[in-house]
């Protein structure tokens, strides 16, 4: 399964770095906030922070049951989530200031107020809609979504389906009528798009184009690895991992070949209802996995680190 390009890098603890320099987006989803220190490190990382929706609850929340108040950039999304008051409550809050890299609007001694803003597309998710607002900055920047998958298990499944489809590269540009897969139906590749739906295909490469996605849950870190090899930047001894991680094929059958781990394998076949790898072990500061098909990386974050 060698390939002549380079490994394509992930660097995924970097973002909760005190000091990090890495340039990313917070997207909250309406899931709870449960891990606070990671939450606190990566919103004093992020350029812009942004709500989808019931989000905005979820950060409110923080108020009302610890104290902790934060203000975020964006509230986006169809807001049919966003309670009156919360909306009511920052809608005339400033802004927390943007980054240059990161702005799109001429400076101004004008401090804006948080932008509230509806997407009335019922057949995107609001995690879709704020990727879409989110490419609409001047520069690409990675984006983290803080969320969770220990609560609903649907909910759970249907933000593993917006990593595998936001990291779809056949995926046509928005309003755009040609071939492809939407990001919140997808259809099989090549299959045309006929009728209405042609309204509601995006392109992944304009959403991600340049950026990465990974998901922060309770306790992991998860993202999906593309076709050919891939570099893991995984440094234990700084303690944000465990050893444990996971490789799973959630689009279609996959081969993968695997390094820098406790059981390294060559060319093994993986799919649901055949062999899977989870719990398998970290033993490098670096993993490179080989894959022929997309496949969902699981890292397990440690408990009580600075």
């Amino acid at each position: 399964m060698a390939t002549s390009t380079s490994p394509y890098e992930w660097r995924p603890v970097e973002y909760m770095k005190q000091g990090s320099k890495a340039k990313f987006a917070l997207l909250i989803l309406n899931q709870p906030i449960t891990d606070i220190p990671v939450f606190e490190r990566l919103w004093e990382n992020a350029a812009v922070k942004i709500c989808a929706d019931g989000g905005a609850n979820r950060l409110h929340d923080l108020l009302l049951d610890r104290g902790l108040s934060f203000t975020p950039n964006i509230i986006h999304g169809d807001l049919d989530s966003l309670r009156s008051e919360v909306e009511q409550y920052y809608q005339d809050k400033p802004q927390p200031p943007i980054p240059s890299f990161a702005s799109s609007s001429p400076s101004t001694s004008t401090v804006p107020t948080v932008e509230i803003s509806k997407d009335p597309d019922q057949y995107s998710s609001d995690f879709t809609k704020c990727l879409k607002r989110l490419a609409r900055f001047p520069e690409p920047m990675d984006v983290i979504a803080l969320g969770g998958l220990g609560g609903r298990v649907d909910q759970g499944f249907s933000q593993v389906h917006h990593l595998y489809m936001a990291s779809l590269n056949n995926l046509p540009g928005d309003g755009a009528e040609v071939e492809g897969a939407s990001l919140s139906n997808p259809r099989k590749e090549n299959q045309p798009i006929t009728g209405r739906d042609k309204r509601y295909y995006h392109d992944a490469k304009s959403l991600m184009r340049g950026r990465d996605l990974y998901l922060y849950s309770e306790q992991s870190i998860s993202f999906v690895l593309h076709p050919g090899q891939n570099k893991i930047y995984t440094p234990m001894s700084e303690g944000y991992l465990t050893e444990n991680v996971g490789i799973i094929p959630v689009g279609k059958p996959a081969k993968i070949t695997i390094e820098g781990f406790e059981w390294d394998v060559q060319d093994w076949p993986t799919e649901f209802g055949g062999q899977v790898s989870t719990s398998n072990h970290i033993r490098s500061d670096v993993l490179m996995v080989e894959t022929n098909e997309r496949v969902l990386f699981t890292l397990e974050r440690t408990e009580g680190w600075s």
